[in-house]
């Protein structure tokens, strides 16, 4: 019985150990109100948003294994939000996350609501982009 229960517990670590990362890598699709509005490709601390006019790239700092801060990386701030936004991810299916971003650095009456939908474990665009924000970030 005492074994049964240690590799149950066993495997249930090593599970949760695999989905630590699951956010944290890959290929992802946003919607909000149901409709898709961008790609979002993510390698650890760093992801880059594709919209149908504009890039956007993001630094993120990882709160826990589903929420994390989210910042621009753009120089020029103008035409920016610079609002600092904690996102927290809530599971609704196997690759399918209900995301809500409230205000970090400003108080604001406001919470942002989307759908987050993971397409991919690797990161089919600008991974040497990602990489090489990811190095830099750690000098």
């Amino acid at each position: 019985m005492y074994r049964f229960i240690i590799i149950l517990i066993l495997i249930i670590g090593c599970s949760q150990k695999q989905s630590n990362d699951y956010l944290k890598k890959g290929t992802f699709e946003l919607y909000e109100n149901e409709k898709f509005i961008a790609k979002i490709y993510r390698l650890n601390n760093y992801q880059i948003e594709e919209y149908e006019d504009s890039i956007v790239v993001a630094r993120l700092e990882w709160l826990s294994d589903n929420s994390f801060i989210i910042k621009s990386t753009k120089k020029n701030q103008i035409d920016m939000d610079t609002v600092t936004f904690a996102i927290n991810h809530y599971k609704v299916s196997e690759n399918e996350f209900k995301i809500i971003g409230k205000s970090y650095n400003v108080k604001l009456d406001y919470t942002y609501g989307a759908t987050l939908k993971k397409k991919d474990s690797e990161v089919l665009y600008f991974k040497d982009t990602l990489i090489s924000l990811n190095k830099n970030q750690k000098k």
